[in-house]
């Protein structure tokens, strides 16, 4: 199935659905690429609210993938993984000693902005195609925050900070 994303009439919409709901019921579904097993246990999410005169519908789920991946994709994948988690531990740590040196004398050390740095550089390189625009916001108020602290601008790092863990929060939010 292809992404769909365009005003469609009710009942085209109906049959788009039906056709996703027997892929389910069949166990396997077909996206942009290839064709995947469907889990018998899966993770759904599913709202419909009214929003400001408007019905709003959001339906996402997922599960684990693995199980169509031959070893060597497995392996592959596992190996991502655990260096995408090595290097998210990691900015995540450096972030909160960043923070820290902050709220205690207003700007990091260079050492902390240094290793904050290196460890959201080598994240970036892990972003999904889908991450992108969220992480050159992300990258800016990195940047911003870089010239405010060689600037010596005190308000200017507490207002970066901030917005750094805005960004964090709404990625997580987002595409957790």
């Amino acid at each position: 199935m292809e992404m769909l994303d365009k005003e469609l009439e009710r009942h085209v919409f109906a049959d788009y659905l039906e056709s996703l709901a027997n892929q389910f019921r069949a166990g396997k579904i077909e996206t942009e690429n290839r064709e995947w097993t469907v889990s018998d246990q899966l993770h759904a999410k599913i709202r419909i609210k009214e929003k400001k005169g408007r019905i709003v519908g959001k339906l996402s789920w997922q599960w684990s993938s693995l199980a169509d991946y031959d070893q060597g994709e497995k392996r592959e994948y596992e190996a991502w993984q655990d260096s995408y988690k090595m290097v998210k531990k990691k900015m995540g740590s450096s972030f909160k000693q960043l923070v820290r040196e902050v709220e205690k004398s207003g700007f990091p050390s260079p050492q902390s902005l240094e290793d904050f740095v290196a460890s959201s550089e080598a994240f970036v390189r892990y972003a999904d195609p889908e991450w992108q625009e969220e992480m050159q916001i992300y990258m800016d108020h990195l940047e911003n925050l870089k010239r405010a602290v060689a600037d010596r601008q005190e308000d200017q790092v507490g207002h970066e900070v901030r917005d750094l863990t805005g960004c964090m929060k709404s990625c997580h939010r987002e595409y957790k």
